[in-house]
């Protein structure tokens, strides 16, 4: 039977490492657990929903080889609370029981041989990336990506590899976000990979790397699956095999006839203010009349109640123009925008707006117009 000794504060952050892949599953309930194994000198905990597996290896003393599979989120309450480092984890009588100096607690488990066993992936496309371009490219460009899994081709992040140059895409249909970044030698091999990653995967990865050590990122790819490694904790996630949408041709386009510069900081707080009116928009939410006239901006917003106009200085290369925009989808984009201006590239009322750092190349935003309601 299990029985390790462990630090409350080690055991409780491999937790939330793990459960990042769990969800409740009311067919397998064994599945809504979390997989925990002492083998030699090894604990090992694990989550997985069938479709993102994540692992975490942590330091800790083994009495007594085990795996058990325990209910996890009343567990997470209680270490919160408890002010002692050191516990005391073993399975008895088919509960887990953690014991401290002065408190003992039981909890539920599931039966471990019902646990699926998960297979990481030992060969396929390799490469290494860095820890924090990753993250960086990551954190711009997945608020692009469908938000449902209505449509599974873009309720993902798009990773592109080749010739150690990354290239991270994201889009729901009404805008797209591209991040491109130079990976150098550190990367060890000249792999060229093409591949759709869930949205989930995405998003419960970022949270993991922000908060764990290591420079590199060791990933693999191969088929179906992609792998993700780094120091104690390793990362398992199916890929979507449907087809991307063509970002490049959109990339490739160069009809835009208008051309306006903005401050950046500027910009955004106005949006912040516009946002405050045009999210209770009835008609059309987020949206504002953005109103290019000579080297003024002028927008206006509504809500059931109230209105708003603003005004801010730009400099416009171009013919005045009129357009219906979505002032939440500017305001994403322009928070990780680290350029003191930025550039908005307009054709009419009708077509798509490139965004981008003046400038900057490797990291730009597209977003379609919406229908022009003239108050």
């Amino acid at each position: 039977m299990l029985k390790i000794k462990i630090q409350r504060n080690v055991f409780l952050k491999a937790i939330q490492i793990v459960e990042k892949a769990v969800r409740e599953n009311k067919i397998r309930p064994v599945i809504s657990g979390i997989e925990l194994e002492a083998k030699g000198k090894l604990i090992t905990l694990k989550g997985t929903d069938l479709e993102l597996t994540i692992k975490t290896t942590i330091d800790g003393e083994v009495i007594e080889e085990g795996k058990t599979v325990f209910a996890y989120n009343l567990i997470v309450e209680y270490l919160k609370e408890v002010d002692k480092e050191e516990i005391l984890i073993e399975e008895q009588e088919g509960k887990l029981i953690i014991s401290t100096k002065i408190a003992v607690s039981e909890f539920q488990i599931y039966d471990a041989e019902e646990y699926p066993v998960i297979r990481e992936i030992e060969s396929g496309k390799e490469i290494f990336i860095n820890k924090d371009l990753f993250v960086n490219s990551l954190e711009k460009t997945k608020m692009a990506a469908a938000q449902t899994s209505d449509n599974l081709s873009v309720h993902c992040v798009r990773m592109e590899i080749k010739n150690r140059i990354l290239k991270i895409v994201s889009s729901d249909t009404y805008r797209l976000a591209y991040c491109e970044a130079e990976l150098g030698e550190e990367a060890g091999f000249d792999t060229e990979i093409k591949v759709s990653i869930p949205l989930k995967t995405i998003d419960s990865m970022v949270k993991i790397l922000k908060n764990i050590d290591g420079t590199m990122i060791n990933v693999r790819y191969e088929g179906t699956q992609i792998f993700f490694r780094i120091a104690e904790v390793s990362i398992l996630s199916r890929v979507i095999d449907l087809e991307f949408p063509d970002y490049e041709s959109i990339l490739s386009n160069t009809q835009y006839n208008k051309k306006v510069v903005l401050n950046t900081k500027d910009y955004t707080s106005l949006l912040k203010r516009v946002l405050v009116f045009v999210r209770s928009n009835i008609d059309s939410k987020n949206s504002a009349i953005f109103s290019f006239i000579g080297n003024k901006l002028i927008i206006k917003g509504i809500s059931k109640s109230a209105k708003i106009k603003e005004e801010i200085d730009t400099i416009k290369d171009g013919d005045d123009l009129n357009i219906s925009l979505n002032v939440k989808f500017l305001i994403d984009y322009l928070q990780n925008l680290e350029t003191t201006n930025i550039e908005m590239n307009l054709t009419d009322s009708s077509s798509a707006v490139l965004l981008k750092g003046e400038n900057e190349e490797k990291y730009i935003y597209f977003t379609m117009p919406l229908a022009l309601l003239e108050d």
